[in-house]
């Protein structure tokens, strides 16, 4: 392959250890690519891929790394509509078939072991380079599915689906048709072309979605099967885990839930799946076990609305001690959060005590000037104070503008 043409590329080399970061750079470099940025967690590389510090054509991760980790990058990375087409590579020292179904159900464009040689490396990245860069048009018409479903645009997906089915097998096509027509509610449509979409082999996703489909249509028993059948192919995805611990709450079945809920976290989980595990907690009633679950960790920006919505379970619950608290924590360890300065100034402003409510609204502003309702609240606390409606008036300009 000539290089030349793509050494202008810019790799995002993500990975906990710095070694396996130089080692890629190095293999890189001697292939002919110039560019190259790096991160020490999903986190890191998330900022760097969505929130514009970067510009990002390909992206190697090392699966195991604190906060985010590389599976979790790849789901973030393939759900945004402007980098799901970014070439991805997952590696990992597991080997194991299970990590592999795992990568390639979320859109990995490949999964390697760790350690590996340069002539390997650079193999996978220059297939993946070709793939991507495909003009072939079944690749085309999938592609085009895809930025659709995720600009949520299912009559068009549904469309592309049969032109596609015209020329082309291709299973993931049919799951996208599949996931469209049951956000249109075609669900009759939808359980057709998943189910026969398995004939090519079985895939968590259409088996979950079935499970889905189901529970819609009041058929418990069978959307039970499809879910349970979900966990057992793809047993690592945490959504897999919990959309069946939710079927069995739903049906009354809550020792099972728990079972599958605990078992989760008594399998090495990561900081994403303890978030996730807490949110079912407290989706259910448990928000005292959900507290137990978030206290140790500390919010970041992609988790700060379930730490807020915990704060706010925990004050319903009457446990208003263990709710300031946590919100205290909470605005400490993220400070940038608007979330957590606006609950605590509801707080305030329920006990009457209206400058400190204004103090925690301002600062709520302060870091998202338009959050609607501090907007309010904080006009609510000047009115109250007698600061009179100008002030209000040209806080509401400021707000909104630009």
């Amino acid at each position: 392959m000539n290089t030349d043409k793509y050494a202008d590329m810019v790799f995002l080399i993500c990975s906990k250890q710095l070694i396996i970061r130089v080692l890629i750079r190095q293999m890189l470099k001697n292939n002919g690519y110039k560019k190259y940025i790096f991160a020490s967690n999903g986190q890191e590389a998330n900022k760097k891929i969505c929130g514009g510090e970067a510009r990002v054509d390909f992206i190697v991760s090392d699966w195991d790394m604190p906060l985010i980790n590389g599976a979790e990058l790849l789901k973030m990375v393939k759900n945004d509509p402007e980098y799901f087409i970014t070439p991805f590579i997952l590696l990992s020292p597991d080997t194991s078939i299970l990590k592999n179904i795992y990568a390639m159900e979320e859109g990995a464009d490949n999964y390697s072991s760790i350690p590996f040689t340069e002539e390997n490396m650079m193999e996978i990245i220059e297939n993946c380079i070709k793939d991507r860069l495909s003009e072939r048009p079944e690749k085309l018409l999938e592609t085009n599915m895809i930025r659709n479903k995720l600009l949520k645009k299912h009559d068009k997906v549904i469309e592309l689906g049969k032109k596609l089915k015209k020329t082309s097998k291709s299973q993931n096509a049919s799951i996208l048709t599949g996931e469209s027509l049951y956000h249109v509610k075609e669900y009759d449509r939808a359980r057709t072309i998943l189910k026969d979409s398995l004939k090519a082999g079985k895939n968590s996703r259409a088996l979950d979605l079935l499970g889905k489909i189901h529970a819609k249509k009041g058929e418990s028993d069978k959307s039970l099967e499809y879910f349970e059948l979900a966990k057992k192919h793809n047993p690592l995805n945490i959504e897999r885990n919990i959309n069946l611990a939710t079927a069995y709450f739903s049906q009354g079945m809550r020792r099972r839930a728990l079972k599958i809920a605990e078992g989760v976290l008594k399998s090495n989980p990561t900081y994403l799946d303890i978030v996730e595990i807490s949110k079912l907690y407290m989706e259910h009633g448990y928000i005292r076990r959900a507290l137990e679950l978030l206290s140790p960790l500390e919010p970041i920006t992609e988790t700060a609305r379930i730490f807020y919505i915990c704060s706010v379970k925990l004050w319903q619950i009457g446990e208003r001690k263990k709710c300031v608290d946590f919100l205290l924590k909470c605005i400490n360890e993220l400070p940038s959060c608007h979330l957590f300065e606006y609950h605590l100034g509801v707080l305030f402003l329920r006990r009457k005590k209206y400058d400190r409510a204004k103090q925690c609204f301002e600062k709520s502003l302060d870091n998202k000037s338009d959050y609607k309702p501090a907007v309010r609240c904080l006009e609510y606390v000047d009115s109250l104070l007698g600061n009179g409606n100008m002030a209000a008036i040209q806080r509401r300009v400021r707000a909104f503008e630009g």
